[in-house]
């Protein structure tokens, strides 16, 4: 169970029997309800790991989302290789877990780049943020804000409490100073404007303020089936022009068929 400041030791002991009695659950029947993220091992194709957080992030893994260990165990075995994609589609969590897993990519030798599937939101953001690259995909999300938590205790409790999250989202604010430019102190601005909603930002937003680089563009469009008119200089194919010549000619007499036949004034 990872540390809250000012969590009482009995509150502390049942959170953390609560998260072992979890845990062991899970290993006598792991078949029974599965983990519900679990990161896959990373898959490498043409030189390319590609990795996917595609749940919440949690210092306990397994059911509760995916933790720095989890990460670091699906890196282990990634080696001479060109880039790491990492695939995100996340609504962020624990702090302390987000910095671990954007620290252990940090330290690769190879350059990452980070795609936004879906959502980069709060942890997941600035995990994103801190890649060498970030490609947020069409119509994605990405959402940055203070950090939040808990606390109980007195008043002096609530105060140290205040002093411990300004000095978390003040470090994660450097983030995204480091990435897009500005102070520290304007992107706390930011995080703070819209409390526990956050700033959010679609993909050419997120890329307007410097948070993201790129909008993917896919290979190939998708089939314009608009009638196009021929070129004027096309050239003539004959055999239609006369094709076409006899069928008007067919489509005259027909019409002047059927003007006879209702007393209609015939023209030649």
């Amino acid at each position: 169970m990872r540390d809250i400041p000012s969590l009482s030791p009995e509150m502390g002991h049942r959170a953390t029997a609560l998260a072992t009695k979890a845990r062991d659950a899970r290993r006598v029947a792991p078949g029974t309800v599965p983990p519900s993220a679990t990161i896959a091992p990373a898959k490498v194709a043409d030189g390319v790991a590609t990795l996917r957080i595609y749940d919440y992030i949690d210092g306990e893994g397994g059911y509760w989302g995916i933790s720095a260990e989890e990460v670091a165990q699906a890196l282990e075995d990634v080696d001479g290789i060109e880039r790491i994609d990492l695939r995100i589609n996340s609504g962020g969590g624990a702090v302390w877990d987000g910095l671990a897993i954007l620290n252990q990519l940090r330290t690769r030798t190879e350059p990452v780049r980070a795609i936004v599937d879906g959502i980069a939101a709060s942890a997941a953001s600035f995990i994103a943020v801190a890649c060498d690259e970030v490609v947020m995909m069409p119509n994605s999300r990405m959402m940055i804000h203070d950090a939040l938590g808990i606390c109980i205790g007195q008043a002096v409790d609530m105060r140290e409490y205040a002093d411990f999250l300004d000095d978390s989202s003040q470090n994660i604010a450097e983030i995204y100073a480091a990435k897009a430019g500005g102070s520290a102190d304007e992107w706390r601005a930011t995080m703070t404007a819209n409390g526990l909603m956050g700033q959010w930002y679609a993909a050419q937003e997120a890329v307007d303020v410097g948070l993201a680089d790129t909008i993917w563009e896919p290979l190939g469009q998708p089939q314009d089936r608009t009638e196009k008119p021929a070129p004027v200089d096309a050239p003539v194919d004959s055999a239609q022009e006369e094709g076409d010549d006899i069928a008007r000619r067919h489509m005259a007499t027909r019409n002047a068929l059927a003007a006879g036949k209702h007393g209609l004034p015939v023209k030649g």
